[in-house]
């Protein structure tokens, strides 16, 4: 099933903002590509390293003497969009003792997201036009330096900025208040700098800390800002009117601190920016005729400005006159629902008016793979889910919304109702021929499709036991296994042997369901590619939302771009469901005080020698050999969840580990075994993987038993290849053990064997 994000049906109507979007993001890809040559990133380097002084020499590995595409991803602080090119991600270049101004060369870098100069000695203030040199940077570090000057107000036009950090410099002025535009700011920390004024209305996102040492500051979350001083003449104003002149910029937010001010009238001026927060709230009248002015008391929602408009107000005034007509037709349509026949009315409860239109299109074909299956049309699916009502909606997320279909001999079937495609008919039919070939034993397989009008309708057969993520805590030791080992399975055979390869990019406990034996079957593949780049690529980075919370691999807040060891860090918090039997999000096991998610928790462990604490006991009992056995899926769940993505096993391999783990159930005899490695994937000269694993997982056992391998009953490779070391070497066995437990096992093998 698709991964749930919204709890809502997926909106038809068009609107304004559904209208433009497509264009902006059209814009803003174009950017990034025309944007963003390959020389540029060359000359931006040349650039950076010519304008800094490098005492100590860290960047004595930019010669630029190789041409060759990907060299300089190889230079220190450089990580690249891929390594076959010269397109600079992230520059990463925090205590290096480098000196120098803030680096103007950086505006030829025009695909960088991610900017860290901290812990250096960079003198000089931020460049006002910021934006136009870095317009793409999610994360921004100039911590534990010393810029000095006022924080740019033109930050406030990088919108995709996540983190800021100026902590620990000489930075003077107020904290612009358009930054609280930058809606998917989720950390933000001035502390220790000599900053003044009011903290701007950050919706209380930030701790205290992160405005600590800096005297002149005040406002929430520090001391309320003190009245200004008996001594001063303004401390006694009571009224400002001035109105009807032509003043530009910012309201001052100083001015809140006037507490005896009890008028105030700026109206038909040219100022801009937000309303600052005035412990009396003035009328809307008082601020009227100045367009560019936001928040309250206006019905005027801020928006950080594009580069070269004011689309941010154009688009802030259209929705407000949207929420006001929508508010009348509300009511117009209240007071004609009263007339409505109750029929009528309870019809309309199915949630389904949007199928109302499809009644023309009932003799439209639904494409079958199988021939199992019966020739339909649409009109047997409306009838299956009763014209799709909502009571029959099993889940809705990003990709669509599935149905429930309960066919005339009541047997059932599912049907996905896709969201909004991209791609024109003979695309999308293109896509569903591909989809539909793709058999595998753990694959939920496409076995129709059907196109009326405007909508997409995919069907799938209907899992029993619905999803791993509803089951889970039901689930006993081996059964949990046996779905561990067949869902590796599928994303390898997607990732390794499926032609074309596919990356899943949503895996979760949701997308895994259960048929009537519970063998897994993997939802939603192939899917992300049918969806609109608005809704999918793009709009994921912008949004924040690469897949279900909790599952989201680290690097994707930074580097926009899916990867197969996205996909196995995704898995393995799966894998961390299925031993734990903790929810991704919320640890009921942790400490109290402790706030981060399951992937934390078990890290947290893992470093006070406790990661045997995160077991599910009710899973184990008391039996010693399950409890090893559930510490080994522990172990290879913790290696997909490493926070380097080359740290983490291929998806491949995480398969191979978990079947010599489950071998003695005979779960992958069902089928055949049908993952294998083409030449292009194939690692380590063509070694066989699950020899492999079933050498690391007998000698880590073995390691951790710390027993004579006399008295082991671990596989009988594994009993031939510790005794031929042991022979070969000359040293005793408890020598060798210590020594593997200093080594990285998997490597040691893979070199002895070869």
């Amino acid at each position: 099933m698709t991964p749930v994000f919204l709890h809502r049906p997926p909106m038809r109507k068009p609107n304004l903002l559904n209208l433009i979007k497509p264009f902006l993001s059209l814009f803003l890809i174009i950017s990034l590509l025309q944007g963003a040559t390959t020389a540029d990133d060359v000359n931006c380097l040349k650039t950076l390293k010519a304008e800094i002084s490098d005492p100590n020499g860290y960047l004595s590995s930019w010669t630029f003497t190789d041409s060759t595409p990907g060299s300089i991803c190889q230079f220190n602080g450089i990580e690249c969009w891929n390594n076959n090119e010269n397109r600079v991600l992230n520059l990463r270049l925090a205590n290096m003792g480098l000196e120098g101004h803030f680096p103007s060369g950086l505006q030829l870098c025009g695909s960088l997201t991610g900017l860290d100069l901290s812990r250096n000695s960079f003198t000089g203030s931020i460049p006002e036009n910021i934006f136009s040199m870095v317009p793409f940077l999610t994360s921004f570090d100039l911590s534990y330096n010393s810029f000095t000057g006022e924080i740019p107000v033109n930050l406030s036009h990088c919108q995709y900025l996540n983190t800021m950090s100026l902590q620990d410099n000489s930075l003077t002025g107020p904290i612009p208040g358009q930054l609280t535009t930058l809606s998917r700011l989720t950390s933000f920390d001035v502390a220790n700098n000599l900053l003044s004024g009011q903290i701007p209305a950050f919706n209380g996102k930030f701790q205290a800390d992160s405005y600590a040492n800096n005297s002149g500051l005040c406002g929430f979350p520090l001391s309320d800002c003190a009245a200004p001083s008996k001594k001063s003449n303004t401390g006694y104003l009571n009224s400002i009117s001035l109105q009807y002149n032509s003043l530009t910029g910012q309201i001052p937010g100083q001015l809140v601190t006037l507490s005896r001010l009890n008028f105030f009238d700026v109206a038909n001026n040219l100022l801009s920016g937000l309303i600052p927060a005035f412990k009396v709230q003035f009328q809307a009248d008082s601020y009227a005729n100045n367009s560019a002015l936001c928040g309250l008391p206006l019905n005027v929602g801020c928006v950080a400005p594009s580069k070269k408009s004011n689309t941010g107000v154009i688009i802030g005034s259209a929705v407000g006159g949207i929420v006001v007509v929508a508010l009348v037709v509300g009511v117009v349509v209240f007071v004609l629902l009263r007339k409505v026949p109750k029929r009528k009315r309870e019809e309309d409860l199915k949630g389904n008016k949007w199928a109302k239109v499809l009644k023309g299109a009932k003799a439209s074909k639904v494409s079958m793979f199988e021939n199992s299956i019966s020739k339909m049309k649409l009109a047997d699916l409306m009838k299956a889910t009763d014209d799709f009502s909502n009571d029959n909606i099993i889940l809705t997320g990003r990709t669509g919304s599935i149905y429930k279909a309960v066919l005339p001999d009541s047997s059932f079937l599912s049907i996905k109702r896709l969201q909004d495609s991209s791609h024109s008919e003979s695309q999308f039919k293109a896509e569903m021929e591909t989809l539909g070939k793709i058999k595998q034993q753990n694959l939920l397989p496409l076995i129709g499709y059907c196109i009326a009008k405007n909508e997409k309708f995919l069907v799938y057969h209907y899992m029993p036991n619905g999803m791993l993520h509803d089951q889970l805590k039901q689930l006993k030791w081996s059964v949990r296994l046996k779905v561990a080992i067949g869902s590796a399975r599928g994303f390898a055979w997607l990732h390794h042997t499926c032609n074309p390869r596919i990356l899943h990019r949503n895996i979760s406990s949701k997308c895994i369901l259960l048929d009537q034996n519970f063998e897994p079957k993997i939802s939603d593949f192939g899917l992300a590619r049918l969806m609109n780049p608005i809704e999918t690529h793009l709009s994921t980075f912008v949004n924040g939302e690469f897949g279900e919370f909790g599952y989201v691999a680290p690097e994707y807040t930074r580097t926009l771009v899916a990867t197969p060891k996205g996909d196995v860090y995704s898995f393995g918090v799966v894998l961390l469901e299925l031993v734990t039997g903790e929810k991704p999000t919320q640890v009921s096991r942790a400490p109290e005080r402790f706030k981060g998610n399951l992937v934390e928790w078990v890290k947290h462990l893992s470093e006070n020698n406790a990661l045997g604490e995160a077991v599910d006991r009710d899973i184990i009992g008391n039996d010693d050999n399950l409890e090893r056995e559930v510490m080994q899926v522990l172990k290879v769940a913790y290696r997909c969840v490493l926070s380097a993505p080359k740290e983490r096993p291929t998806m491949f391999e995480v398969y191979q580990l978990l079947r010599a783990i489950g071998e003695k159930y005979h779960f992958s005899s069902t089928g055949g075994d049908d993952v294998i490695l083409t030449d292009q994937t194939a690692e380590h000269g063509g070694l066989d993987e699950l020899i492999v694993a079933r050498l690391v997982i007998g000698i880590e056992t073995l390691v951790g038993m710390k027993q004579d391998i006399s008295n082991s009953k671990l596989p009988r490779v594994v009993h031939s290849f510790v005794t031929r070391l042991v022979s070969v070497s000359g040293i005793e066995l408890n020598a060798f053990w210590a020594i593997m437990r200093t080594k990285n096992i998997k490597q040691f093998v893979l070199q002895m064997q070869s």
